[in-house]
């Protein structure tokens, strides 16, 4: 009986409807036989459905709640199917195109469309269409790749989204590495554009730019990757990164005067403004991450500084902030002033600036310029390692003339960073200190630079205790003091008067030995005028009897000299002093001893 009931079923056309819920959105009444007999997954469950729920409604009904793509998705397919059923354009024309491909390819693996149901089905056809996809124009492809994201999921499960990639990358990098735009023109009448020729350069390695923003985060992850792959030119991609958050942030919400929720804010624009920050977030380290697989030095040092800032007003995490960090410290010495006088967000030490992150800069660049690690040491197929020597080439000269200059340049900056920050009332003397000690004593040729921070810092900090002036003013080399510095620190009231004393005594020693040295260069002359050149020597009371060329002093012996003069007048001005301050403590202290006698006696 059961048999029989189902054989009338299948055979009344009544009953071989077929209604189709996808995703809640729409529900499509079609003949069941066209897509029975291209759908393996419709088949199955017709297959399935029992008589007695069959023989309730006129028509079988299926519900789908994940199919992708949709309506759209669903409706194309059955386009398909009834085309092919009757070999004719059966409810409205088919045809497969860039903009329908990927929803196609899609819905065909969701639905089982495979050759085992049918041949030529919806599979087969849309691999045959995306078989030449790397032949295809730039826009064809981005057309597909965008068509790629309601279907993310399968669409990278039927390798769609890969292909596109791959050929999105090559394109770019081939186009990018010849200068030229896919959509220049190259007509004879195109006159007019050679007046803008220098433009069209300049901006033709970054024409694709704005189309790979206007993907998704993940899609445009997935493009710099391959392009990486490819081997394209890593400072290209750098700029593309800085670009692609400078126009993705706006539109997040994210300003550079950012806002922060007030009491007055409601429960929902609270929950909206957390998940859009952390939506920011995630997009800020994403690009770090991709800026992490680029070569060091191809992110200019100041766009990295802004993504710095971005990070630091985003809460970013903390591995986030370390990587940028370390590539920011990789290539300090192209820092400018402006880059590292970053302000400290509002804390409890009431500091204005962030001198932690300048230290955690420095201490990366050190780390980074060690120029033993860019030798190579050849290692020994037999026999015992014998005692490594640093390498004498050319390579190795040539690391360290880069190392001092770059390390020079960082001493400088660090300087004039001090000179900037010695004014901030809260910046506490060890801090001051541990900058001015970060780098080595060989990265400054001169330290006047570092006594003039020095020197700002004492001014603006009055209340700081004798022993503290005495710690910081150790971090002065005062052997490489300029004959003006040492002068100004000598005379300097916010010195110490015992440390301003062996300053004009350590001056005076450099003054004897430079005299010393000029003797030695001025004997020298003598000896080899007398030895190479023959001359008549005038005779000693003789009146017209000119003084030589060899017993004339020279400029720099006389500045020399005038210089000692003036050290030795210093030197005995600030024993005066001394010996003065001496005799008043001596008085000062008599007065105390018979103001006491005389209390006693009364």
């Amino acid at each position: 009986m059961k048999n029989k009931q189902q054989e009338l079923f299948l055979e009344d056309p009544m009953h071989r409807l077929l209604e189709v819920e996808v995703n809640g959105e729409h529900t499509f009444v079609l003949a069941q036989d066209p897509l029975v007999n291209r759908c393996g997954r419709l088949a199955k469950i017709i297959r399935g459905t029992t008589i007695l729920t069959a023989c309730r409604v006129n028509a079988l009904r299926v519900a789908f709640h994940d199919l992708p793509g949709g309506p759209q998705a669903f409706e194309l397919a059955a386009r398909f199917c009834y085309w092919h059923s009757s070999g004719s354009p059966r409810g409205g024309g088919f045809h497969i195109t860039a903009a329908n491909v990927s929803l196609l390819r899609c819905i065909a693996e969701y639905m089982e469309m495979t050759e085992e149901f049918s041949p030529r089905n919806l599979i087969k056809e849309t691999e045959n269409f995306l078989q030449n996809l790397v032949f295809w124009s730039w826009n064809e492809v981005l057309l597909i790749l965008r068509s790629c994201e309601p279907v993310l999921p399968y669409a990278e499960k039927t390798h769609i989204v890969h292909r596109c990639v791959e050929s999105l990358a090559w394109k770019a990098s081939t186009i990018s590495s010849t200068c030229q735009s896919p959509t220049s023109s190259t007509s004879p009448d195109s006159s007019s554009n050679q007046s803008s020729s220098a433009n069209n350069k300049r901006l033709s390695r970054t024409w694709w730019f704005d189309d790979v923003c206007s993907l998704s985060m993940y899609l445009m992850e997935r493009i710099v990757k391959a392009m990486i792959s490819n081997n394209m030119d890593n400072r290209i991609l750098a700029r593309f990164l800085v670009h692609y958050v400078q126009t993705a942030l706006p539109t997040l919400g994210y300003h550079s005067h950012h806002q922060r929720s007030t009491a007055s804010t409601t429960r929902d624009e609270h929950i909206l403004q957390k998940y859009t920050q952390k939506v920011q977030r995630e997009l800020l380290e994403t690009v770090i991450a991709l800026l992490g697989h680029l070569d060091h030095g191809s992110a200019p040092c100041s766009s990295l500084f802004g993504l710095l800032r971005v990070t630091s007003a985003l809460n970013s995490g903390r591995s986030c902030r370390k990587q940028l960090e370390k590539m920011i410290g990789h290539q300090l010495d192209k820092a400018s002033l402006d880059d590292i006088v970053i302000p400290l967000r509002p804390t409890g030490s009431g500091s204005l600036y962030d001198v932690d992150l300048v230290l955690r800069l420095i201490d990366r660049f050190l780390s980074d310029q060690d120029i033993f690690s860019e030798m190579t040491f050849p290692t020994p197929i037999n026999g015992p390692i014998m005692a490594s020597q640093p390498p004498s080439g050319t390579s190795f000269r040539r690391a360290l003339t880069k190392f001092e200059h770059s390390l020079t340049k960082v001493a400088d900056l660090i300087d004039k960073y001090l000179v900037e920050i010695a004014a901030d009332p809260q910046l506490k003397p060890f801090k001051f200190k541990s900058v001015a000690k970060a780098l080595p004593d060989s990265a400054r040729l001169m330290h006047d630079g570092l006594y003039r921070a020095l020197d700002l810092y004492l001014q603006a900090h009055p209340a700081v205790s004798e022993s503290e002036t005495m710690e910081l003013c150790k971090v002065v080399n005062y052997q490489k003091l300029s004959f003006e510095g040492c002068k100004h620190a000598a005379q300097n009231p916010r010195f110490p008067a015992r440390l301003a004393l062996q300053i004009l005594l350590l001056q005076q020693a450099k003054l004897r030995d430079t005299i010393d040295h000029c003797f030695f260069k001025e004997g020298l002359r003598v000896s080899d005028s007398s030895r190479y050149k023959e001359a008549p020597v005038p005779a000693v009371n003789h009146p017209s009897a000119a003084p030589s060329a060899v017993d004339q002093p020279s400029p720099e012996f006389g500045l020399i000299i005038r210089q000692n003069e003036e050290l030795k007048s210093d030197i005995n001005k600030m024993q005066a002093k001394v010996s003065e301050l001496e005799k008043l403590c001596k008085r000062m202290r008599s007065d105390m001893s018979s103001r006491r006698t005389r209390r006693l006696l009364c």
